[in-house]
């Protein structure tokens, strides 16, 4: 994780963003909590001797966090996502 931290500050260009828009931190935790939750899902369900209670609890915080996260960049006026993007085929097609 050090490893991959040090590389990222090394080869990711640096840049200003986008000052104008504020950032969303409770957006930002959403989907923190889908991510997460669905990465514990995957290594419980991949360990030998899986607590299926631990992976279904996963899973509903997964799905409420990335519910939540959608919603709310739905009725943002600076998401951080923009939703539509996923209309362009090319974009779906990579």
């Amino acid at each position: 994780m050090l490893l991959a931290l040090a590389a990222t500050v090394a080869v990711v260009p640096g840049g200003s963003g986008h000052r104008d828009r504020p950032w969303d931190l409770i957006a930002s935790l959403q989907a923190m909590v889908a991510l997460a939750g669905l990465v514990y899902a995957v290594q419980e369900a991949a360990k030998p001797g899986p607590m299926p209670l631990a992976i279904v609890l996963a899973l509903l915080a997964a799905a409420a966090g990335a519910w939540t996260f959608a919603r709310r960049q739905r009725r943002q006026a600076y998401p951080l996502i923009d939703f539509s993007l996923f209309r362009n085929r090319s974009l779906l097609a990579g």
